[in-house]
């Protein structure tokens, strides 16, 4: 059996080395986003892998592989100069970039970006509405005081006037409207 194993082990080197290699397996070294690329590792000779794109253009869909992950890195024209990530173990994110410059970052933590993150997280219309509508409450009754046919007195000698009475009785039970929980912070805009 061992004679057998040095047979295939011998045969193997002769023919490795007449068969172009077009994949390899490898391990994400760094990612370069800016410029698409990553490097990496090869698994099975340690030969490092510099500038493998991330995808074949500039738009489309960018596959962001974990670092220090397992990736398959395919080789266009069979040269490792120019590169490929074919698929990975465990992937980070993906950017999403289409040709009019519009851009979409998933990430795993479950965020994501649109346009990047300049105008903060998109805003939760039914929190929003349900804060607007206090505020309008409170509005809408001062102004009915404000409006009321009957005259509203000046104030008097040291005791609450009138109007001020009747602005508290307006909005009495009524809050403003709390906008710290409008922001959907998951997802971010600019």
């Amino acid at each position: 059996m061992a004679f057998e194993e040095e047979i295939r082990q011998s045969v193997r080197a002769i023919v490795s080395d007449m068969i172009p290699l077009t994949i390899q397996w490898a391990k994400v070294d760094s990612i370069d986003l800016s410029n698409g690329t990553m490097t990496a590792i090869g698994l099975e000779d340690d030969l490092p892998f510099e500038d493998v794109l991330l995808n074949i253009n500039t738009t489309g869909i960018l596959t962001i592989p974990t670092i220090g992950t397992k990736v398959l890195i395919g080789m266009v024209e069979n040269s490792d100069m120019n590169a490929l990530l074919l698929m990975a173990e465990e992937i980070d994110s993906y950017l999403i970039t289409v040709k009019n410059g519009f851009k979409l970052h998933l990430k795993d933590d479950g965020t994501a970006t649109i346009n990047g993150d300049g105008f903060g997280g998109l805003t939760k219309t039914p929190e929003l509405v349900k804060q607007l509508n206090k505020n309008n409450a409170v509005l809408s009754a001062l102004i009915g005081v404000i409006n009321s046919p009957a005259p509203i007195p000046e104030p008097g000698s040291g005791s609450p006037s009138a109007l001020q009475a009747a602005f508290k009785t307006a909005i009495s039970g009524k809050t403003l409207g709390n906008f710290s929980n409008v922001e959907n912070k998951k997802i971010k805009h600019g």
